[in-house]
């Protein structure tokens, strides 16, 4: 007679059961930063999706200070980022002379209307709010711009501006 083999030894069953889902979720998780961070960096590298993002953007770069995309914009006439670099130096220069805290100034755009637009050039009225400091006092303003922009590659840029109407408030 033959005496049947032990059965082998099974492993402890571990709490939690199977990682398998926990890795599943984990992969799912990393694919999808992955398609979000690309999908940011795409529309970073294309700029504005839309002629007022345009002006929106123009208006973001004209407020900090940021060469590299006030230059993109033909309305600036600004022919390099060291063009760009030596006025912003030169203003904050003629602030301080001026008593002008450079520093403080703001730029909001408050309302947009689009007055034309094709597939490649679009017109807009864009309604602005400004403000900064003359001798510890703010000084605030409304602006009217109509704004004329091009499509080149998916990107809107602004190319001329006109038709400013400045209004102190009080």
């Amino acid at each position: 007679m033959t005496v049947p083999a032990p059965p082998a030894p099974q492993e402890p069953s571990r709490p939690g059961g199977s990682k398998v889902p926990l890795v599943v979720a984990i992969a799912i998780t990393g694919l999808l930063l992955v398609g979000v961070g690309v999908t940011a960096l795409v529309l970073a590298l294309t700029g504005p999706q839309s002629p007022e993002d345009g002006v929106r953007e123009l208006v973001e770069a004209t407020v900090s200070g940021d060469c590299e995309v006030l230059v993109t914009h033909p309305v600036t006439q600004l022919k390099s980022v060291a063009e760009c670099e030596k006025q912003i130096a030169e203003g904050r220069e003629a602030a301080e002379e001026a008593d002008e805290d450079y520093d403080s100034f703001t730029l909001e755009v408050e309302r947009i209307d689009v007055l034309d637009e094709s597939e490649d050039d679009a017109v807009l009225l864009v309604d602005l709010a400004q403000s900064y400091t003359v001798d510890g006092e703010e000084q605030t303003e409304d602006f009217t711009r109509e704004y004329t922009l091009t499509e080149d590659d998916g990107h809107w840029y602004v190319v001329t501006e006109k038709n400013a109407t400045v209004n102190p408030k009080e």
